[in-house]
């Protein structure tokens, strides 16, 4: 059986304002060694839209239109 990731809020500050940010990782330690990376590597993707839910409804028709209006969107992106 895999490993569980977790949820883990990191903050920063930026411009003098206290930031924050969802980082997935196993453990404490893990999520730590992820926020370190982020500096030697990481990069803005974009704005997260939504949180679609998957699973048994992962074909469902909220899916299909939520996949549907993200390509549209990226379409402009490419």
């Amino acid at each position: 059986m895999g490993v569980v990731a977790k949820r883990y809020l990191a903050t920063y500050r930026h411009g003098g304002r206290a930031c924050s940010l969802e980082i997935t990782a196993e453990d404490h330690d893990d999520a730590q060694r992820r926020l370190r990376s982020i500096g030697l590597s990481g990069q803005v993707d974009g704005v997260i839209v939504a949180n679609v839910a998957t699973g048994h409804l992962a074909l469902g028709p909220l899916a299909l239109i939520a996949a549907a209006w993200c390509w549209v969107k990226n379409l402009g992106r490419a």
